[in-house]
């Protein structure tokens, strides 16, 4: 069976999210909530899928801001979300 359709881009957007939330209504998918939290130097490692020492020479380059006013280097996470997406 093939089934063909012409959908917009918001309406393909609006079917995705629906059977997202069908998923996880039905337990078949989970959802992460969004994170608040700065990364550490280790943690924003992982994200960026990186070594920590190369975390921390984006941040004295200022490839990647951190946290001001900390003694230790905490990664914001609007900052790893930008660099993740090509920042």
């Amino acid at each position: 069976m093939e089934v063909k359709l012409n959908l917009s881009e918001e309406q393909v957007n609006n079917l995705a999210a629906a059977v997202v939330e069908q998923m996880v209504r039905d337990g078949v998918a989970m959802v992460e909530p969004e994170r608040a939290a700065p990364y550490s130097v280790t943690e924003a490692a992982v994200a960026l899928s990186v070594s920590e020492d190369t975390v921390r020479r984006y941040v004295e380059a200022g490839k990647l801001r951190r946290v001001k006013g900390m003694s230790r280097v905490l990664i914001p996470v609007g900052e790893v979300k930008r660099y993740q997406e090509g920042g």
